[in-house]
């Protein structure tokens, strides 16, 4: 190839690493060449063909004690929780940090079990992020401990003991508290920073009064009114039962057989037709006879039934008897029926008398308020709005005894509740002192004092009879932000998963609006679920549930289930984000793993290198070689997206980045040719025409640089010849592509003894860098 005729762009640039090139921007307004020549340094040509030692104590070399190894990080995790003081963390950033509150507040997690990785998506990172900022992090970890899961696994086995509500409610706080135990020591193992001192549970005394305060003052402004839930199709013979003109809530329409009556089989009585859309050939009329608590025939069935359980063949039978003549035909129908999951028994469809909250008296209000909390991310804010509007009716009573009591008496005649507000904080103050138990275990006339009574004229004490109902788990954590919250505080973020829109994010939304016309958050951070890698839902019986405990410490084949470590964990925590499925299996780990262990290496190297005392002169960012100018102008601008650090204006430089861009395409090109990590430059990074030691070569890793005004006329045979293009930033701010040239060959020099890095002119011998360092003292 003849250069000459080539015209060629009026720049000097550099070559690549290992080799020795010419490279040449070519441009049609060109005319002159300036062109640079390297020399490859093969490692293979030291001259010695084995490394010498014997220079190994004059070489200043990286020191650091971090391990980059990831084996026995259960272990070390542990010891640095310890040396670093983890549980100190979140006091410590409370008194020292001196920027803006930050206030993070979470769902409870369910007190029924061992942590499971769903809990692994925590709010550790967005607490530590706050923290670096400067922020005083408020973080109030809490447990919601009541509910009828609870109950069942703190009963199971002990079913046949008959006990009282009393014993039930001790044995499922002592089973809360046992589960609370082995969750909080599992979050303080993953590292998660939170006031592990001053934590609430929905079982403490305070937190109960709290709730029963709420209650009255959600009915002091909703009021009280009768809602019965029956079938649809049972609506008007639920009416004349009660004597009372309900209105339905939701309404079937009619049928042809709507104003007809039927004598019933069972007490003769002439009752309507009840229109009914859902009525199929393969589903019943859905009409049910009343049945009691025990799940016992009422009256209503007839004096043969009234008493008989629901369910069994004598009763089958005696329904048989009953029915008489009335009985056309008998055989087996397999039909749809609900069935409860826990005991796969059929479910008992009964009325019940129930405590409800009319959401769609708040419905306005509450969408009000959601205007101005932020959802992220945001596609989900549509969910939350049309969440809340199916939701017409919120029933907060449930008929257990493991909860907290609503505070309300009935009169035994009329079956009217008794709604004081004087008596239901009289019940708040016993509970705050003894906790809630007290419904169950003080005399009647202390729970219902007849001074309050006469105060009210409701009447004597002994015409009235406790409540048997608790309030809904949901009304349990949806009053935490009373428990964690300063009156008038509201908090800057809540964090759920995507189910909450239904759940915590709503129940906390509606009791906060209703008492104080807002939401108690400024935001809500939703993440999504955690699944296998196949993206199936974990459960028992697929064999696929991951244990948090085994993921960081190993089951008991650690070849087959291996430690990782909480920062695996972490880590996966972290990649996971706030995607709407995070999936986590052993290949998920392992790549995790890997990741860690390259982060590790790069953090050993930076350590290792920032670990000797340097007492020289500072260099002036004028006197900086430019790959260090472009390095900087990168952490400035990391800097300025973090606000973590205050750093100087002048490496605000983005022309670096400019200058360097082309350079660095060609080096990427390179890579690819050599294999290797080549990198070029323009004419600012070396001076002389011939180096070994300037920024070019430091940058190129390249045995020396030749740099040229003269084209090359002849190529030698032994040489590779590379076409390429880069792009050119131009002083318009335009990026102009250039074509370029480059010509690679082997040094003839060998590798310096010492550094490894230069080459000298002879085998075995030191480069002059070095020798120059050894002559003026190198420790």
């Amino acid at each position: 190839m003849n250069f000459d005729k080539i015209p060629y762009f009026n720049m000097k640039i550099g070559l690549s690493m290992f080799s020795a090139l010419a490279f040449d921007f070519i441009h049609p307004s060109a005319r002159n060449i300036y062109m640079l020549h390297g020399r490859r340094l093969f490692t293979g040509k030291s001259g010695a063909g084995k490394k010498s030692k014997k220079y190994t104590r004059t070489l200043n070399l990286p020191k650091t004690q971090f391990p980059i190894s990831l084996k026995d990080a259960s272990t070390r995790e542990k010891e640095l929780q310890s040396l670093c003081r983890f549980g100190s963390l979140y006091e410590w950033q409370r008194h020292h940090n001196r920027g803006p509150e930050f206030i993070l507040h979470d769902g409870p997690p369910y007190a029924n079990g061992k942590p499971h990785v769903g809990h692994a998506l925590n709010k550790d990172i967005v607490n530590r992020y706050h923290v670096m900022r400067g922020h005083r992090v408020h973080y109030v970890p809490g447990w919601d401990c009541h509910g009828l899961p609870i109950e069942l696994k703190a009963l199971q086995g002990k079913a046949h003991l008959k006990l009282t509500p009393l014993q039930i409610r001790d044995e499922a706080q002592k089973f809360a508290e046992s589960a609370i135990e082995v969750q909080m020591e599992g979050f303080k193992r993953w590292g998660v920073m939170a006031d592990w001192d001053k934590p609430y549970f929905t079982f403490n005394p305070q937190y109960e009064a709290a709730q029963i305060d709420i209650f009255s003052r959600l009915h002091e402004k909703t009021g009280t009114s009768d809602v019965y839930i029956c079938e649809d199709s049972f609506a008007e013979k639920l009416a004349t039962i009660t004597g009372k003109d309900l209105k339905l809530i939701e309404k079937v329409q009619g049928s042809d057989l709507e104003g007809a009556t039927y004598m019933h089989p069972l007490t003769n009585e002439e009752l309507p037709f009840l229109p009914g859309g859902h009525v199929t050939a393969n589903k019943g009329t859905g009409l049910r006879v009343l049945v009691d608590d025990n799940s016992c025939y009422t009256e209503s069935a007839g004096s043969k039934l009234e008493g008989k359980p629901v369910q069994g063949e004598a009763t089958e039978n005696t329904v048989l008897e009953c029915l008489g003549r009335s009985l056309l035909h008998r055989e087996p129908f397999t039909h749809s029926y609900p069935y409860d999951w826990r005991t796969k028994l059929p479910v008992i469809i009964r009325t019940s008398r129930q405590w409800f909250i009319d959401t769609r008296a708040l419905h306005d209000k509450a969408l009000k308020c959601l205007k101005s909390v932020k959802v992220v991310p945001s596609h989900l804010e549509a969910r939350m709005e049309s969440m809340l509007g199916a939701r017409t009716y919120w029933c907060i009573s449930r008929q257990r005894v493991w909860g907290v009591p609503i505070p309300v008496f009935y009169n035994r005649h009329t079956h009217e509740p008794l709604v004081d507000r004087a008596i239901i904080s009289h019940i708040g103050e016993l509970i705050a002192k003894q906790g809630s138990g007290i419904w169950w275990s003080l005399p009647h006339e202390e729970l219902l004092p007849q001074s309050l009574l006469d105060q009210g004229g409701h009447g004597k004490c002994g015409d009235f009879e406790k409540g048997g109902d608790i309030l809904d788990i949901w009304f349990d954590s949806g009053s935490s932000w009373a428990a964690v919250l300063a009156r008038g505080q509201q908090a800057d973020v809540y964090m759920e998963g995507t189910d909450q829109f239904g759940g915590w994010f709503q129940s906390s939304l509606l009791t906060s609006v209703a008492l104080h016309d807002r939401a108690p958050y400024k935001s809500l951070v939703v993440h999504g679920f955690t699944m296998d890698e196949e993206g199936r839902k974990m459960s028992k019986s697929l064999g696929n549930v991951i244990d948090p405990d085994k993921v960081i410490h190993g089951g008991k084949d650690q070849k087959k289930e291996p430690g990782y470590g909480a920062d695996v964990l972490r880590w996966w925590a972290a990649i996971s984000n706030l995607q709407s499925i995070s999936n986590i299996g052993s290949t998920t780990l392992d790549n995790i793993r890997e990741e860690l262990y390259g982060l590790r290496g790069t953090l050993r190297f930076l350590l290792g290198n920032v670990s000797c005392r340097n007492d020289g002169p500072v260099v002036e960012y004028g006197s900086l070689w430019p790959q260090d100018k472009l390095l900087l102008y990168r952490l400035y601008q990391y800097a300025s997206k973090t606000r973590w650090l205050n750093l100087p204006t002048e490496w605000n430089n983005p022309d670096i980045e400019h200058i360097m861009q082309p350079a660095l395409d060609i080096r990427d090109h390179l890579h690819d040719i050599i294999n290797d990590e080549p990198s070029v430059e323009f004419d600012e990074f070396q001076q002389e025409k011939t180096s070994s030691f300037s920024p070019l070569c430091e940058l190129l890793q390249t045995a020396s640089t030749a740099l040229t005004d003269e084209p090359l006329n002849v190529i030698p045979d032994n040489i590779q010849l590379v076409n390429g293009i880069c792009n050119v930033h131009m002083k318009d701010g335009y990026l102009c592509p250039e074509k370029y040239v480059i010509i690679l060959n082997d040094t003839d020099r060998y590798v310096c003894e010492r550094c490894r890095r230069f080459t000298a002119e002879k085998a075995g011998t030191l480069c002059g860098r070095c020798l120059n360092v050894l002559s003026t003292g190198w420790d």
